[in-house]
């Protein structure tokens, strides 16, 4: 998506991206919770 976005911005699809983004970044957070540092 990367390629996409830098060299194809003409012809993004902005309401695809904003889905994926909603889509996948929960999913990233949840992933990676385990590796950052809590406030104990």
């Amino acid at each position: 998506m990367r390629d996409k976005l830098i060299h194809d911005y003409d012809e993004v699809d902005v309401q695809r991206v904003w889905l994926t983004l909603q889509r996948s970044i929960p999913a990233f957070v949840q992933a990676i919770q385990p590796l950052l540092p809590t406030s104990d």
